[in-house]
């Protein structure tokens, strides 16, 4: 296999880091909504709700009324998985203009990481047969490197281009099965790892019609 340089995109803050949390999604929102020709396929109406709702229920954990934490933790969530589809499209216009990645992360007001990855796709989607499973199998070298410890790989899967996306059970190996999506419907995915607490950022998405 050949080795390339690989430009990843990087959001630069964690779910449970509010305050940054906050300032980092706002300034990825501003940062996309100036730029509307070059990110289209973002849904910032979106990103909007999210960070809306995040910050008016972080302003009401100051008030320490009961019930208001766990409204917060929610709402983050829902914030950090907007986020993260949205870092996941730029790094679909990094991916297919590699020349033009610095200025589109930058204009994305995200940071990037440069690796060495292998001509493997970092995942890839099949159906062997009508009606049957989609079979996702993840690059584990590329997906895993710097980690260290036992890993366990998360899987999500979109039939709506990524506004939301559902979950599958983490596995402690690259691989696993969709089963039961809607066929003749094209389905997203994408994979992240999970080691000593710590999980990377959602690979790009890669998507395949259901038959």
């Amino acid at each position: 296999m050949t080795m390339m340089l690989r430009i990843l995109v990087i959001l630069g803050v964690r779910r449970r880091d509010y305050p940054r949390l906050l300032a980092r999604g706002w300034a990825i929102y501003n940062a996309l909504l100036a730029k509307p020709l070059l990110f289209a396929t973002i849904n910032v109406a979106l990103l909007l709700s999210r960070l809306q709702a995040f910050d008016a229920a972080q302003q009401a954990t100051d008030t320490r009324a009961k019930g208001t934490v766990p409204t917060r933790n929610l709402a983050a969530a829902a914030l950090m998985t907007a986020l993260e589809t949205a870092r996941a499209m730029v790094q679909e216009l990094v991916d297919a203009t590699p020349d033009q990645g610095a200025l589109i992360i930058a204009s994305a007001a995200m940071f990037s990481k440069t690796v060495g990855v292998y001509d493997k796709p970092l995942l890839a989607a099949t159906q062997r047969q009508a009606a049957g499973p989609v079979h996702l199998a993840a690059n584990v070298a590329v997906l895993t490197a710097g980690t260290k410890g036992k890993v366990f790989f998360n899987w999500q899967t979109s039939a709506d281009g990524g506004q939301t996306w559902t979950s599958a059970p983490s596995t402690p190996h690259g691989n696993t099965d969709f089963a039961g999506l809607t066929p003749l419907l094209t389905h997203s995915f994408r994979a992240s790892v999970t080691a000593q607490g710590n999980t990377t950022p959602w690979s790009q998405v890669v998507t395949l019609l259901v038959c």
